[in-house]
């Protein structure tokens, strides 16, 4: 009977550790975090690209708890450049695509708590229901949100021809301008699909920064600024696994 226990007892260590990354090392708390979301609403199920309303904002308060500094990602390009007191305490959280829920449900709970967002825009994305342009102008003058761009169709850039990736991203940032009046500074890749050729599209479209789908944290001088790391966060996780994430890059294998 002990013997039978053993593999068993084994078995649940592996799956809880499979959920639960304790195992990996803790990255240094005062390194700036990245966080990459997707929708914020009560009105699909918990998924990981959807972050329940109740749940984000108990993140955002465990955030505000640990003394963290809300900015945008452009914001925490220049904030580490000039390395001033207190940069390493900034956290940036990002939300890909553009759905309609972040103005619905997301960006309320952003202007409650005073907390600030970036979010990446693909302009002609066909499978969403997407922000309208009176809600993206509304949020880029509240001041709390950035826009990015993040290809005009969501296009995996690595099916696209040369041809056809450099227009995507060309051209999505002058789509993002259009919409707020604002130069647009970062950009996001689809899917987290990229070459090192499409890095340097980025560059040379103007892009200050982009940011990817590694789940890492890293100090900010070792990073790329057209690679850099976010940490992704499934609306399945528990407050637990979030601040597991936190420290450690993600929650799980």
């Amino acid at each position: 009977m002990a013997l039978f226990a053993v593999p068993v007892i084994l078995a649940a260590l592996w799956f809880f550790l499979a959920k639960h990354a304790l195992w990996r090392l803790p990255r240094n708390p005062r390194w700036p975090r990245i966080l990459l979301y997707h929708r914020v609403t009560a009105r699909e199920p918990a998924s990981g690209v959807n972050t329940p309303p109740a749940l984000f904002e108990k993140q955002l308060l465990l955030l505000k708890a640990q003394d963290k500094i809300f900015c945008t990602v452009s914001e925490m390009a220049d904030l580490c450049h000039m390395k001033e007191e207190g940069n390493d305490r900034l956290v940036a959280l990002t939300f890909d695509n553009g759905w309609l829920d972040n103005w619905q449900e997301m960006f309320p709970i952003l202007q409650k708590h005073g907390a600030k967002a970036t979010v990446y825009l693909a302009p002609k994305h066909p499978d969403i229901d997407p922000l309208k342009p009176e809600h993206i102008r509304a949020m880029q003058d509240s001041g709390l949100v950035e826009f990015g761009a993040q290809t005009m169709r969501h296009a995996r850039l690595t099916r696209c021809s040369d041809d056809d990736a450099r227009l995507e991203i060309t051209r999505s940032r002058a789509a993002v301008e259009a919409l707020t009046g604002v130069r647009c500074r970062s950009f996001a890749y689809p899917f987290g699909r990229f070459r090192q050729r499409h890095c340097d599209m980025v560059r040379a479209a103007g892009f200050d920064t982009a940011v990817t789908a590694k789940k890492e944290i890293r100090p900010w001088l070792k990073q790329n600024r057209v690679r850099l790391c976010r940490i992704g966060i499934s609306g399945k996780a528990s407050l637990w696994q979030f601040k597991i994430a936190l420290s450690r890059g993600k929650h799980h294998l």
